[in-house]
């Protein structure tokens, strides 16, 4: 697994973690605050992180695919690919 897919899972579940401690009972108003503004300053890291392994699994589900008898949807599939390939090079910058 490369580096960044450890760094976005890392990220992704910090985020989860934050989002439970905000919703448990007899919490703060100081740690509500302080846990809304950790949340807020992760979201965009964690949306191009779900968009990521999203893009990562749709791929992997292609390539399933192209291990098919059917040479047309493997056209459809390896054009496909590239697609979203380059969508995760653009991700990685």
């Amino acid at each position: 697994m490369k580096k960044i897919d450890n760094f976005l899972e890392k990220i992704i579940e910090k985020n989860s973690i934050l989002e439970q401690k905000l919703n448990e009972p007899n919490i703060s108003g100081q740690e509500i605050a302080k846990l809304s503004k950790e949340i807020s300053e992760l979201k965009t890291i964690v949306d191009l992180g779900k968009n990521f392994f999203s893009l990562k699994k749709t791929i992997a589900d292609i390539n399933e695919i192209l291990n098919s008898d059917d040479e047309e949807l493997k056209i459809l599939a390896k054009e496909e690919v590239k697609e979203l390939e380059s969508e995760i090079k653009e991700l990685e910058e």
